[in-house]
């Protein structure tokens, strides 16, 4: 028997963190005999070479034609046609925490197997949701440090603004102070944005807001600098 993935025309699939990868399978016999008990596991591998099983299950294919499902995992389905089964990852499964690349195995004993390739994409994800507030002094240059997630380090847009005081719109865009992609360091999903201010003064004390943009959306953290 042979695993095939009829709807891929690569071995990397590449989906958002937190959302639904769907695709089908399809187990391809190469013998006479269709009755009969397989039992297949399903594994997880990290790219560091380490794995972990995450599920097992097994199907019967009948003589008739008819496939049926015994102890499959949650988010695998049988299709219409005989040997062919659909398999959802969801956010529980794919994680761009541990690894922005996982291979997923399903083997039959020793014999086949075959490999898939998971790119885990997202926007970026300032960490810590506490409004924070910096105190700097006057003409001394000051360094500040963003904690966010993302799986690269590559961004559309990453700007910082200062905000007037709230309307009943809500806060104003008055001034672009920058552009501070160029910030950006570490080893993704874990990555730091530093923002430098040379030579602050009291008109940069009060209310700002860094946005950051890649290909698949945006994020914004707000903060205070006190002067």
């Amino acid at each position: 028997a042979r695993f095939r993935f009829p709807t891929l025309s690569t071995n990397i699939v590449t989906g958002e963190v937190n959302s639904t990868i769907t695709f089908p399978f399809k187990l391809e016999r190469t013998d006479t005999h269709c009755d009969a008990l397989d039992d297949f596991v399903l594994t997880v591998a990290k790219t560091d070479g380490t794995s972990q099983t995450r599920q097992h299950y097994c199907m019967i294919l009948h003589r008739n034609g008819t496939c049926q499902q015994s102890s499959l995992p949650s988010g695998c389905k049988c299709l219409e046609e005989k040997g062919q089964f659909e398999y959802q990852f969801s956010k529980e499964d794919v994680d761009m925490g541990d690894s922005t690349e996982w291979v997923w195995t399903v083997s039959k004993g020793l014999a086949e197997e075959e490999k898939i390739a998971f790119d885990i994409t997202s926007a970026p994800s300032f960490e810590g949701r506490d409004v924070k507030e910096f105190e700097l002094k006057a003409g001394q240059a000051s360094e500040l440090r963003f904690q966010v997630r993302m799986h690269s380090t590559d961004v559309r847009k990453c700007q910082l603004y200062m905000m007037t005081s709230p309307t009943p719109e809500g806060p104003q865009v008055t001034r672009n102070n920058r552009d501070c992609a160029g910030g950006l360091s570490g080893t993704p999903p874990d990555l730091t944005l530093s923002v430098v201010f040379e030579s602050p003064n009291e008109e940069d004390d009060g209310h700002w807001r860094v946005e950051m943009i890649n290909d698949i959306g945006p994020d914004i953290l707000d903060f205070y600098l006190d002067i």
